[in-house]
């Protein structure tokens, strides 16, 4: 389906959803007025539009995911060829690369499974189960299509063996900045003006297997056009004597770089995920 088909498309999407409906816009209003309480009225409200306008497109890019090819992929997905990239492809490790619901995250997968190919590096990713099993296996064939194995959050044991082998040199790319389910309160940041639990399972799969953890910042250059930009975040020692404290310091380290990446592009995160839901207070 060319772009100008699916860009109509998401106007009528960004339509329904902005005026029609109103897709969980109360739950949107409330967090960007408590994110940015030093803007105006107007100011808020311009994030909001253009978040609606944002999530239209990332439903119809994630549409066009399922025929991109990889030389397409490629032409719109890039990464910056810096000294941490350069770090992960040199190194004989297994890495971590932490992600957010920022930008295009559906087409991180494929970006993994074209770019490092030929790299002798092989992608694996985290994802939810959803309730829909023929949907869910639809979604995960599209991630996977050019390279790489999905792994449900059901399975953090077999992602930590996969991350400790040798034999295959993997790279897991972890979102994790969604709502946890349990609440670690040891796991308590204050993130976006309020308390917010993060998961703790992305320092405990670089601990346990002993890889380094790095960032990727994902920016919308223009319309349909993204750029990862990769950072190293931490490498474990060789001994941790407080596994609770490095806990707490990976997972401040990756909110903090997820933070600077939402006050940089404030629309371009997922506003409408009930995010603090069961936030406690602090």
């Amino acid at each position: 389906m060319p772009w100008w088909i699916l860009d109509l498309y998401s106007f009528v999407l960004y339509v329904s959803l902005f005026y029609g409906i109103g897709y969980r816009k109360k739950v949107v209003k409330e967090h960007i007025e408590r994110t940015f309480p030093h803007l105006t009225k107007n100011e808020q409200n311009k994030i909001i539009k253009n978040f609606y306008k944002h999530l239209a497109d990332l439903v119809m890019e994630t549409i066009k995911g399922f025929s991109m090819s990889e030389k397409q992929i490629l032409k719109h997905f890039q990464i910056v060829e810096n000294e941490a990239l350069k770090e992960i492809i040199k190194q004989d490790k297994n890495v971590i690369i932490a992600l957010s619901h920022q930008n295009n995250w559906e087409w991180v997968c494929l970006i993994f499974g074209a770019y490092f190919k030929d790299k002798n590096i092989y992608p694996i990713g985290f994802y939810k189960p959803l309730r829909n099993k023929y949907v869910e296996k639809m979604i995960n064939s599209m991630r996977m299509k050019f390279g790489g194995t999905m792994y449900s959050s059901e399975q953090p044991l077999s992602v930590l063996k996969k991350l400790k082998q040798k034999e295959q040199k993997v790279l897991l790319g972890s979102v994790a900045d969604q709502r946890p389910i349990e609440i670690d309160k040891e796991c308590v940041l204050q993130f976006l003006n309020r308390p917010t639990p993060f998961f703790s399972g992305l320092a405990w799969l670089s601990m346990g297997a002993g890889v380094p953890v790095y960032y990727g910042t994902v920016r919308k250059i223009k319309r349909h056009y993204y750029q990862m930009e990769i950072i190293h975040l931490y490498t474990p020692p060789e001994k941790i004597t407080d596994k609770k404290q490095e806990t707490l310091y990976i997972t401040e380290l990756y909110a903090k770089q997820l933070e600077k990446g939402i006050h940089a592009e404030p629309h371009t995160w997922l506003w409408s995920h009930k995010r603090w839901k069961f936030a406690p207070d602090m």
